[in-house]
């Protein structure tokens, strides 16, 4: 891992972050590319009707651990195959709901608390992103292309049909938890706080 130290020993992440990923595709992957369209899958479907659960800086983490997780240049050459690779992971760390920080690894970047005595919001907005993922990497260009030819196997409906189905099951909850993102009745992790409980 890269770290880089600022006036006074206070560690920049956004620097090392730049250094590692400067030239990640200079075995001629499909990285940036990659996490250029879950940014965008983000933004314009899983935003709109869930809120910002899910920052540009948690889907850069993803990659980051990618990165280091899948070296080998063979996951990389496709935009399929990359994009795939960091769902596998989106996945993995929304059932365990915990994405490590990238240089603090004890830092869940998924720890954020709603301001309510209701408990079920954080874990349900990771539930339904998996949801959401897990329909996504069944059938990747279905996902993106809805009229697109049906895969045959059925998987890609199945997981749809489950999404819908946790969708009508949580749709009070679910509008609620948008509510609360909307109006970021939230607390979220704090790095400078972990970085200075490590100092």
């Amino acid at each position: 891992m890269v770290s880089q130290s600022l006036p006074g020993g206070r560690l920049s992440f956004s620097h090392a972050e730049m250094v590692i990923l400067e030239d990640v595709d200079a075995d001629g992957g499909q990285r940036r590319a990659a996490l250029k369209l879950l940014k965008f899958v983000n933004m314009t479907r899983w935003m709109p009707e869930y809120g910002s659960i899910l920052t540009s800086y948690h889907l850069k983490t993803i990659l980051l651990w990618c990165c280091e997780i899948y070296p080998q240049k063979s996951q990389w050459e496709t935009i399929l195959s990359s994009v795939q690779a960091l769902l596998r992971l989106l996945i993995h760390t929304l059932t365990k709901r915990n994405l490590p920080h990238y240089f603090l690894a004890s830092v869940n970047l998924y720890s954020r608390h709603y301001k309510t005595d209701n408990i079920i919001y954080r874990p349900l907005g990771l539930d339904v992103l998996c949801h959401e993922a897990e329909v996504m990497l069944a059938d990747t260009v279905r996902y993106l292309m809805p009229d697109c030819e049906p895969q045959h196997d059925g998987t890609y409906e199945e997981m749809m049909a489950a999404l819908k189905e946790f969708k009508e099951n949580h749709k009070k909850d679910l509008k609620e938890l948008k509510r609360m993102e909307d109006e970021h009745m939230y607390e979220s992790v704090e790095i400078a706080e972990a970085v200075e409980a490590k100092s």
